[in-house]
């Protein structure tokens, strides 16, 4: 007497056998069939028992879309992920786990979705699907990362003096941060407040024709790269000084051989021609 077995791994069963079947499973349905065998005269084989597993692959590594979907922003940015998508595989329970790294080391796997303000240097954050199921594990990793750059800085722009009439150039040089600069001149009242929008967008700002009194001027920036805070400079002072002007005092006419006559230039004269 014997028992014979055969085996479906997915791909259609084996021959029988009298070896006990063992086989790593695969995608599908796997299964095990066994039978009775007997050499004796008008024997017949028995009825086949059969035993089924519904076999899934294993967890996949879900994917996300980066927030913002920049590759380098700037520092204060909040990070975080979205539209994040299970791409099935695993059994039992399954979950998505997160974790982060902001340049101090990656926190621990959790499944509460990462979301942090960036930090100046390399940021990434990680997911993967861990489920429960029998030798199901963990999938892969999938990595999302960011180059963040320190804000911009400005100095503010140098005031200047001119003369009636003359125009006056103010300029600045933003550093750091990420994107394109973007610039509006202001001038201001005395108190650097009550803005009004002059110039164009430009780092440089040329003004009109001046009369003699103080001006003040400043240049808000504004930069195209993801949490890059606006710049506001203070205020340059412009001063337009009347036009110089020149007198000598005295007498109008002199008869011939005069001397002793005095005339007086302005303060200040050293020389005349």
């Amino acid at each position: 007497m014997c028992i014979r077995d055969s085996f479906n791994d997915g791909s259609g069963f084996s021959g029988w056998s009298a070896t006990l079947p063992s086989f790593s499973a695969v995608a599908g349905i796997n299964k095990i069939e066994i039978r009775k065998n007997c050499n004796g005269a008008g024997c017949d084989l028995s009825a086949v028992n059969t035993y089924v597993w519904t076999v899934v692959a294993d967890p996949a590594a879900p994917t996300a879309i980066q927030s913002p979907d920049d590759a380098t922003v700037c520092a204060g940015q909040l990070l975080s992920l979205m539209s994040v998508t299970d791409n099935g595989g695993g059994t039992g329970t399954c979950t998505i786990e997160y974790r982060y790294d902001n340049g101090s080391g990656f926190t621990t796997w959790s499944t509460t979705p990462a979301s942090f303000p960036a930090v100046a240097g390399t940021n990434t954050i990680e997911i993967r699907k861990n489920c429960t199921g029998a030798d199901c594990g963990v999938s892969s990793v999938s990595t999302y990362s960011w180059s963040v750059m320190d804000d911009p800085t400005v100095d503010d722009p140098l005031g200047t003096s001119v003369c009636d009439g003359q125009t006056a150039t103010l300029s600045v040089s933003p550093q750091e941060g990420t994107g394109d600069f973007s610039y509006q001149w202001q001038q201001m009242n005395p108190n650097c407040a009550a803005p009004e929008d002059v110039g164009s967008d430009s780092p440089s700002y040329t003004t009109l024709q001046l009369t003699p009194g103080t001006y003040y001027f400043r240049c808000v920036i504004t930069q195209s790269g993801g949490g890059c805070d606006p710049l506001t400079t203070g205020c340059a002072t412009v001063v337009v000084h009347p036009s110089p002007s020149c007198s000598i005092t005295g007498p109008s006419s002199l008869c011939p051989s005069t001397s002793g006559t005095i005339f007086e230039g302005p303060p200040g004269l050293t020389g005349y021609a």
